[in-house]
């Protein structure tokens, strides 16, 4: 009997871009029948696996986790008495809570499905391979811009050293693992990620009646989504949509834009007030903040949006891109980071200047077949992504002391 732990915490934030990642890499697994792993096929009823949370353990009650291929699954509720959810928490769980745990199951893998701070000693014996979606902070010092990030950043570095096994969601984040971690090639696989099957399945008409009622969505739209930081580049966009209304006809007509997101203070200055620059630009009229968008909704404002628009400066990998070509929704984005190999040849680039995006923004007004053909791009660069294939590298990585 094999027994493999894995890091479920952010089951507790499903949409996060990790919470997505921990909820259909559980799905994946939990229908398998049989898993290879170092080469063998072994059948799923031969394999335990411990999922560690640090919250309420219904999260594994639900629907969701019903169907599986005969492996056994274990929910492990990691208590402690420290109860603010900070990065302090975070840590503490990360790094005793979880490795003391997996030690006690007795396990032979464990896998952290993000970069994490969690270590197990060498002769612990439980193999440790850890997915690591980007190192941010790393490339950007204001990630770790007060004494606590520094420290925590400095514990998520080592956790990266130290793992048996990394598995890069892009092969840009690979070559920034190698490049700030000199760590080998043999050591650092390379598996894209998917987005939510929600994105994937035939939307009711009478859904798309609901979610615009329900949030006054203008007919024709620009589309953002992903987060409000600087390095998403939303200011740049404004910027752009100002000059485009300022240039063009404000018909009703014309497309309005839409954002999703929402404002958190206490993440100055890493976020841009977009309320404040919205008015400072004078286009309330035109551009509509919506909130954060529960991802039953999300289909219809991609699939709905005259085009989605995201020219980040910095991506691990760029699920908000792939979400939206799966929707059949054409894309604005820049070949910056690892958004080419999301994006491929299924989107219009830009440099992520105002000027630039302001060009992209008028082509895909005025070139209607242009927008079609991405439309239809999109949808099959899409399919080149799948977490089977996702979960087949992750698992097939491990390795059974």
């Amino acid at each position: 009997m094999y027994k493999i732990g894995i890091n479920t915490s952010f089951l507790c934030k499903p949409y996060t871009g990790i919470g997505q990642v921990t909820t259909n890499v559980l799905r994946e697994i939990m229908t398998r029948k049989n898993f290879v792993i170092g080469g063998k096929s072994i059948p799923s009823c031969e394999i335990t696996f411990f999922l560690y949370i640090d919250e309420d353990v219904s999260f594994f009650d639900t629907a969701l986790f019903k169907k599986h291929g005969g492996a056994r699954f274990v929910p492990r509720k990691v208590s402690f008495w420290y109860k603010r959810n900070d990065l302090l928490r975070k840590w503490i769980f990360e790094r005793f809570l979880l490795p003391h745990l997996a030690k006690k199951d007795q396990v032979d893998v464990c896998i952290s499905l993000y970069q994490s701070s969690t270590v197990f000693p060498w002769w612990s014996k439980i193999f440790h391979l850890m997915v690591v979606h980007d190192i941010i902070p790393e490339i950007l010092p204001e990630y770790r811009a007060t004494a606590r990030k520094r420290f925590f950043w400095k514990k998520i570095q080592r956790g990266i050293r130290l793992a048996d096994r990394i598995v890069a969601v892009s092969h840009y984040t690979k070559q920034d693992i190698r490049t700030h971690y000199d760590l080998g090639d043999e050591k650092i696989l390379v598996a894209s990620i998917d987005v939510d099957p929600v994105f994937s399945q035939p939307i009711k008409q009478s859904n798309i009646s609901s979610v615009r009622h329900h949030y006054a969505l203008p007919k024709k739209y620009f589309f953002y989504a992903g987060g409000l930081e600087v390095r998403k580049n939303i200011r740049n966009v404004l910027y752009a949509y100002k000059s485009l209304l300022d240039k063009e006809s404000l018909s009703e007509t014309f497309p309005d834009f839409v954002i999703s997101g929402t404002l958190l203070p206490h993440l100055k200055p890493l976020i841009v007030d977009v309320e404040a620059l919205v008015h400072e630009l004078d286009i309330e009229k035109r551009v509509h903040i919506v909130g954060n968008i529960p991802q039953n909704d999300l289909p219809v404002f991609y699939a709905e949006a005259f085009c989605f628009v995201f020219p980040s400066l910095y991506e691990g990998f760029g699920m908000p891109v792939l979400e939206a070509m799966r929707s059949g929704t054409p894309v604005i984005t820049t070949k910056k980071t690892s958004l080419t190999e999301v994006g491929g040849e299924a989107v219009l680039y830009c440099d992520g200047t105002k000027k630039d995006i302001l060009r992209a923004m008028e082509e895909m007004i005025y070139n209607p077949h242009m927008r079609k053909d991405l439309s239809r791009r999109g949808m099959e660069q899409s399919k080149l992504f799948s977490w089977k294939r996702f979960v087949d590298t992750l698992i097939g990585g491990v390795s059974i002391r």
